[in-house]
């Protein structure tokens, strides 16, 4: 049985208005360590932690003890929905949370900001180049390999042709 919440006058169901809350400890120091565009939300449907990037900030102000404060109108990116990677289970903001953001690699790598997107675009763009300038170069290699084996095949076949006296029927 699906259980009731109050919600503005109205009953619904308890999983729509469950809203938790980080702690703020753990969004202050997460904001100090990859700085202050991240953000922390409770996903309703999944029951888990996101952790989001602001790319363009709807200034709302600082919050208390100097959070800045992030809500629907900031354009975010996805980072990681927080879960136990082996059981796909809830996982708690801890610090097993800020050492897998670490082994995530990407804030290191591009940084954090608008700017990060444009890097992550470019290096995703010129892999994509190099792979197709590798696979022309597989392809040519291929050619080259067939040209060779058919001038050797032409080349048996007119030895064969040479031994041979086709003019005259075989007795």
């Amino acid at each position: 049985m699906t259980q009731l919440a109050q919600h503005g006058g109205l009953l619904v169901p308890a999983h729509v208005v469950e809203n938790r809350e980080p702690p703020r400890d753990f969004v202050r120091r997460l904001q100090s360590i990859f700085g202050r565009d991240m953000h922390v939300t409770w996903h309703v449907g999944k029951r888990k932690f996101v952790i989001e990037q602001c790319i363009e900030h709807f200034p709302n102000g600082e919050g208390p003890e100097g959070l800045v404060i992030h809500n629907h109108l900031c354009r975010r990116v996805y980072v990681w929905l927080v879960r136990d990677e082996e059981t796909n289970e809830y996982m708690p903001l801890t610090d097993r949370v800020i050492q897998k953001l670490h082994e995530m690699e990407t804030y290191r790598k591009y940084g954090t900001g608008p700017e990060a997107l444009a890097r992550f675009r470019a290096e995703s763009a010129a892999f994509d180049r190099d792979q197709k300038t590798k696979q022309k170069e597989d392809a040519h290699g291929v050619f080259q390999y067939l040209k060779r084996h058919n001038r050797i095949v032409r080349n048996k076949l007119k030895t064969m042709m040479g031994r041979h006296d086709w003019l005259r029927p075989h007795k």
